[in-house]
């Protein structure tokens, strides 16, 4: 084989190896992004939850200045 012919194979051989990583890296970020949609929408249930006990608390005390500052 030439050394033009074993450069190209190279070459090949190295662009399927980014091709890969480049597939592996667009997975893990599908992944990732699966992940903060389903922590961002258990902070959202979260968050609720919170704002609807504070709501009680101060209807129980008779206080609604917790809400003036938020």
């Amino acid at each position: 084989m030439s050394l033009l012919g074993g450069q190209l194979r190279k070459a090949r051989e190295d662009i399927l190896g980014l091709v890969q990583m480049y597939g592996e890296a667009f997975a893990q970020r599908d992944e990732t992004m699966k992940s903060l949609r389903e922590r961002s929408g258990a902070l959202s249930v979260m968050y609720i939850a919170v704002r609807d006990l504070q709501v009680i608390s101060a209807q129980r005390t008779g206080s609604l200045r917790t809400f003036a500052a938020n």
